[in-house]
């Protein structure tokens, strides 16, 4: 385990964020959605919350949101990982349209302390 500075006030970097598909084809039934990124930082990243690492949220949907998985590590470690999050999309409950994909930093905590900072929102096409 690598030590880390007491008084470390830097916040966990994230970067290398994609969205799969980048185009949501809605017309042949269901689809799901998996968000990645990159998550870096020189104390370690604590477990992310399992609580939803993002949402879309309209009142064009059938019940005004859509909730993601929690933050998944698949690839790296607590110090560089890739970390996912997932959601299937039911295909009677989106109409066609671009929404925001809003994507929870403040889920990634570095043993610190220091919680991640915001990031773009997402927005593949619904079709």
């Amino acid at each position: 385990m690598k030590a880390y500075a007491q008084y470390n006030f830097d916040k966990p970097t994230l970067s290398s964020i994609s969205v799969s598909p980048t185009s949501i084809d809605l017309s042949s039934g269901n689809v799901t959605i998996t968000l990645s990124l990159q998550a870096s930082d020189t104390s370690g990243i604590a477990t992310p919350s399992t609580n939803r690492g993002a949402y879309i949220y309209d009142d064009a949907i059938v019940g005004g949101t859509i909730n993601f998985s929690g933050w998944e590590l698949i690839d790296g470690d607590q110090y560089n990982g890739t970390y996912q999050s997932y959601t299937s999309i039911e295909a009677t409950k989106v109409p066609s349209g671009n929404y925001e994909i809003n994507i929870i930093a403040n889920r990634f905590i570095d043993n610190a302390g220091n919680s991640g900072a915001n990031l773009p929102h997402l927005q593949p096409p619904f079709s």
